[in-house]
């Protein structure tokens, strides 16, 4: 009986390993080239959510300010800070709202956002981490596949410090393991890729048509799998990398 059991289990096992591994040979192939300039583009609402960030907060604003065009536009939305995360955002060129109060998490936080400030039907929302170090194309990559019809974009999820310590060098590996085998893959095999919960882009129509953001601790992986069920499928942007600072050490999860 005892054996049966664990003939079963190591079945189970060894198919779920022989898919992933089948899954992973897809992104053997490289992905497309970009589609090049959009012929239209629609305003960006761009979101940087931030909890005491006062130190960071005003280096992607910078990034960004540099790629605005008309009707587009960059709010912090500084979640009960008790630092100067507002003050910092406003003096480098962002608007900012504050929130004092309600559910923790980022999903509630933006879902509350948007209930302050709803976006108009043309407008497409770009969600950004204060640490993020964000590319010189990043909005006109999200314009092109835009104009291609997408309504929900993932960029590439780097690391910005994988040689400072075996922490970020580890957790560089896995981003970049599931950049490729995972994120790339999926789009190789035109199946929808996963959000990330940053250097994602999504229009108003597929945030109204999905529910929005959830208040789940995976808010954006729960959105992601919302718009697949509604027709968005989240599309994979191979060469459009966002990074952001990893922990040197292991104390931070202590």
């Amino acid at each position: 009986m005892v054996r049966g059991v664990l003939l079963v289990l190591e079945v189970i096992v060894a198919g779920l390993g022989l898919y992933n591994l089948a899954i992973a040979l897809a992104s053997w192939r490289d992905p497309r080239p970009s589609p090049g300039p959009a012929l239209e583009r629609r305003p960006f609402r761009i979101v940087i959510p931030a909890y005491n960030e006062e130190r960071v907060i005003a280096r992607p604003i910078k990034d960004l300010l540099a790629q605005l065009r008309q009707g587009d536009e960059i709010w912090v939305l500084a979640d009960r800070c008790t630092d100067a995360t507002a003050e910092v955002a406003k003096e480098a060129g962002a608007m900012v709202l504050e929130r004092g109060e309600g559910p923790d998490g980022k999903g509630a936080a933006l879902g509350w956002f948007l209930e302050q400030r709803p976006l108009s039907s043309d407008q497409a929302l770009v969600v950004i981490d204060a640490d993020n170090l964000v590319p010189p194309n990043l909005l006109s990559r999200f314009g092109e596949e835009l104009g291609l019809g997408h309504q929900v974009l993932q960029a590439y999820l780097d690391v910005s410090n994988p040689d400072q310590s075996a922490i970020t060098t580890a957790s560089a590996l896995s981003y970049w393991a599931s950049n490729r085998m995972v994120q790339l893959a999926r789009t190789n095999l035109r199946w929808p890729a996963d959000l990330g919960g940053t250097g994602m882009c999504l229009t108003a129509r597929a945030l109204a048509e999905s529910g929005g953001f959830g208040t789940s601790l995976v808010e954006d992986q729960e959105l992601g799998v919302r718009c697949f069920m509604v027709g968005f499928p989240v599309h994979w942007l191979h060469d459009l990398r966002v990074a952001d600072e990893k922990p040197v050490t292991a104390d931070v999860a202590a």
